[in-house]
């Protein structure tokens, strides 16, 4: 018999989550889900009408694959290895993300605008630091995006992580 790892993977995720006090029906594997444009499939070769595919989704939210090759790409630049497949170790940690995000909503689980600035501003001194960065205008030509820019990016993933932590730790205070 053979088992497909990822889907294993988010069972066991639903079922520690359960163990958690999370609402495990917020969590569902799904069949990839193909997302296309508005042009005529009948004129377009499909293949290049593909705009993303949905792999997962957690409640209402869909898990995009361009997430997880984002995801991927970044860890291979910082230089990150992973337990196991990153085609399923990724989407199954973006998955628990989520289900934290959700439960951090229903909780009213709040991250402050200045707890946000400092942090945004402390990954982008971190990456200056860097040798191979070394200042603001290689960053800005690394990324290929202004400091503003950055930061503007930044600020969503670093609120959400934020956010994520929090529920954690008061998950683990109960």
């Amino acid at each position: 018999m053979k088992i497909n790892k990822c889907k294993t993977g988010a069972l066991l995720i639903g079922v520690t989550l359960v163990a958690m006090g999370l609402h495990a029906g917020a969590f569902r594997a799904s069949a990839p889900l193909v997302l296309t444009d508005s042009v005529d499939t009948n004129q377009v070769d499909k293949a290049n009408n593909v705009v993303d595919e949905v792999i997962w989704v957690v409640g209402d939210e869909p898990i995009l694959k361009s997430e997880v090759e984002i995801m991927k790409l970044q860890g291979e630049a910082e230089g990150m290895k992973w337990d196991g497949d990153p085609e399923c170790v990724l989407p199954e940690q973006i998955a628990v993300q989520k289900l934290f995000l959700h439960q951090a909503a229903l909780d009213s689980v709040e991250v402050t605008e200045s707890e946000i600035a400092q942090g945004v501003d402390q990954q982008i001194n971190y990456w200056i630091s860097l040798p191979q960065i070394g200042s603001k205008e290689k960053l800005e030509e690394f990324q290929h995006k202004s400091i503003a820019q950055l930061r503007q990016d930044l600020h969503d993933d670093y609120k959400n992580r934020q956010l994520v932590q929090k529920m954690q730790e008061s998950l683990l205070v109960m």
